[in-house]
């Protein structure tokens, strides 16, 4: 399941064409590179064509810039020891995955040149990350070295699969395909090394897990005659228990949720309330209730990753 902002990308890059390496030791050069607490990383949209990675508090506070978008920097993830990000950008051709510094220093390349990569995962020891390369409809899931050393394509079965998320005890990855449905997305489980996926029988995509690996949450879509409307559920890891967690009106897209360090909060990306297209993030309780607005986005706020301890 792609986000339907690949639609406004796509536009934006027309009109942009009429209109005119790994990273290093953990230590961030200049300052240190580990936030003081737990923040949630997000991509802020300031227009429509530029986009750049943030952070903020679990309070609304302590905004904080941490790259400078030459075009767009999209999906930002926390590794695993909290001192650096990965995120994907496009300056108007591919995207590439990047890792940088939490400081904002240090943006180094990690997929090779020519290869378009998105939506960055790492493993458990932040040796590795996962994601999608290639464009739809027949993208696939890969892993590379933090390096960029190593790449290894997991997927090899033509369609879409997208949106992947490494277990936090490092033996599957997530992800959502289009293998059994033509044009319908559901969530899929592969080992690291490849092989064989697996179907957990739930519709949907942009699946996260829980910080202790027994829970999910993913979004899942409902189209209807004139819109599409997408809402936030939650299952046990092996798929069971499904339930909703948000209830939003026709034509509210709630999604790209990330759990909270004690497992009790998800953060996600909604235009709930908004008069225009834009996201905000949002926070709910994993029981459904007290569900607020996190952030004012200039133009949207969007795929928020919350730093784990």
């Amino acid at each position: 399941m792609r986000s339907r902002r690949h639609i406004l990308l796509a536009l934006a890059l027309v009109a942009a064409v009429l209109g005119g390496a790994s990273a290093g030791a953990d230590a961030a050069p200049g300052g240190p590179a580990v936030t003081a607490a737990p923040a949630i990383a997000f991509s802020r949209g300031e227009t429509s064509d530029r986009y750049s990675i943030w952070t903020v508090q679990q309070n609304g506070k302590g905004l904080r810039r941490i790259t400078r978008s030459c075009m767009w920097d999209w999906w930002p993830a926390w590794s695993p020891q909290r001192n650096r990000l990965a995120f994907a950008r496009t300056c108007g051709g591919n995207f590439a995955i990047y890792v940088v510094y939490a400081n904002g220093l240090g943006p180094r390349r990690v997929t090779p040149r020519g290869m378009n990569a998105e939506w960055p995962t790492w493993s458990p020891d932040g040796k590795r990350l996962a994601f999608i390369g290639g464009s739809d409809p027949r993208s696939e899931l890969y892993v590379v070295g933090v390096g960029g050393n190593g790449l290894r394509r997991l997927t090899h079965d033509r369609v879409d699969d997208g949106t992947p998320a490494w277990s936090p005890d490092g033996s599957k990855i997530l992800f959502s395909s289009a293998r059994l449905a033509a044009g319908r997305h559901v969530l899929m489980v592969i080992s690291p090394r490849g092989g064989r996926a697996r179907s957990l029988g739930l519709g949907g995509g942009e699946p996260a897990w829980s910080p202790d690996g027994r829970m999910i949450a993913w979004a899942k879509a409902v189209r209807g005659a004139k819109s599409e409307t997408d809402n936030i559920w939650i299952a046990r890891a092996d798929g069971r228990g499904a339930r909703q967690l948000t209830h939003e009106r026709v034509g509210v897209a709630s999604h790209h949720p990330s759990w909270s360090a004690d497992g009790r909060s998800i953060v996600f990306m909604s235009n709930r309330g908004a008069l225009i297209l834009g996201s905000a993030l949002h926070v709910a309780r994993v029981d459904g209730g007290g569900i607020h607005r996190l952030t004012r986005p200039l133009y949207e706020d969007a795929d928020p990753d919350w730093q784990l301890p």
